[in-house]
């Protein structure tokens, strides 16, 4: 749709799972406008549905499972597709790098995938926990409802749901 030498702004409607995918050039802000879906990463699957944003950083192998595109449709998402890491902005962290209390969300709000995503039959030398122990999390964001805070082995996955006001 859209796009300058920062970022690209692009659309998508999907009813089937997408491909394996991995962005070398920046971080992902994806915003779902309608639908449901599964968000299998590295760092294990992620539940999301209308209203969510999901930040996945630069390199991580992904792709999406659309879920109830019968009851709901297909998944519409809007993905902003970054030249550096997306992060929240400077005026919503203290000087160590936590959230203000007039951010629009707060630590506690913070989930993540909550066990590794594994597949029957694979074998693999890596886990969550090794692989990407140094990448920054990714996480997403929802004004629909409030979740408490819990991350994956490793701490190297969480989400965001925003307060609802």
């Amino acid at each position: 749709m859209l796009g300058n030498a920062d970022l690209r702004i692009s659309y998508s409607v999907s009813d089937a799972t997408s491909p394996f995918y991995r962005n070398a050039i920046g971080d992902e802000c994806v915003y779902v406008q309608a639908g449901s879906a599964r968000v299998e990463t590295v760092f294990g699957a992620l539940d999301v549905r209308e209203g969510d944003f999901v930040i996945l950083p630069r390199t991580t192998v992904h792709r999406w499972v659309p879920t109830d595109v019968e009851g709901a449709g297909p998944l519409r998402t809007y993905a902003i597709e970054a030249n550096s890491h997306v992060a929240p902005p400077k005026r919503y962290l203290s000087r160590y790098g936590r959230l203000l209390e007039h951010s629009p969300y707060c630590e506690r709000d913070l989930h993540g995938p909550v066990e590794p995503l594994l597949a029957e039959g694979a074998t693999s030398r890596c886990s969550p926990s090794t692989a990407g122990a140094a990448a920054a999390g990714w996480w997403a964001a929802s004004s629909s409802r409030p979740r408490t805070r819990s991350t994956s082995s490793g701490g190297t996955a969480a989400s965001t749901r925003t307060r609802s006001t």
